[in-house]
């Protein structure tokens, strides 16, 4: 099975992906080494990590495919996370292969913006790229994501790719993503 679980940005894809390999053995990936390794290691795809998600998405959508497609001929479990991915453009693969595929969406598209802010300090790692910045930076980053989980949920809507929202009680949301991810 190959899970995919994208959306807005800090709406807690990687705590999923760590939760999945804690509890079910399935390794993951985040798009952002991908887009990291685009960046710096293949200059003329032009991609820099002060993009839109959409337009990093856009970007790297045939190498993410056929990557995708990859680790379904080997037939192992894989997660693979990030902001990099497009509900119309994953539709596709999951059409194709709607036995081999669990997709989820998530994101924060009715949260309070204050807070988000302090969900958004309260679950940061020691290591987060966001600690170095300013709280002005931090709700600006966290008003743009407010308004691309919109736009995610929107789509999402439209082609039918499940979205769900993590804007009220964080942890119990976190736990009805992965519910949906294990297929409970």
């Amino acid at each position: 099975m190959i899970y995919i679980v994208s959306g807005a940005s800090r709406s807690g894809k990687t705590m999923v992906a760590k939760r999945m390999l804690k509890e079910m053995q399935v390794p993951y990936m985040s798009t952002d080494c991908v887009m990291m390794g685009f960046m710096h290691g293949v200059e003329e795809v032009n991609l820099h990590d002060k993009m839109w998600p959409d337009e990093i998405a856009i970007k790297i959508w045939g190498f993410l495919k056929h990557f995708i497609l990859t680790l379904m001929h080997s037939e192992e479990d894989y997660l693979i996370e990030g902001e990099a991915f497009l509900p119309s453009l994953v539709k596709e693969l999951m059409d194709a292969y709607p036995k081999n595929m669990r997709v989820v969406f998530i994101g924060y598209s009715s949260a309070n913006l204050a807070d988000k802010v302090e969900d958004v300090k309260m679950y940061a790692s020691d290591h987060d790229w966001l600690n170095k910045e300013s709280n002005v930076f931090i709700e600006e980053h966290i008003k743009n994501m407010i308004a691309y989980a919109k736009n995610i949920k929107k789509e999402c809507q439209k082609v039918g790719v499940t979205y769900l929202d993590v804007s009220k009680n964080f942890e119990a949301s976190i736990e009805a993503v992965l519910r949906y991810l294990q297929n409970e």
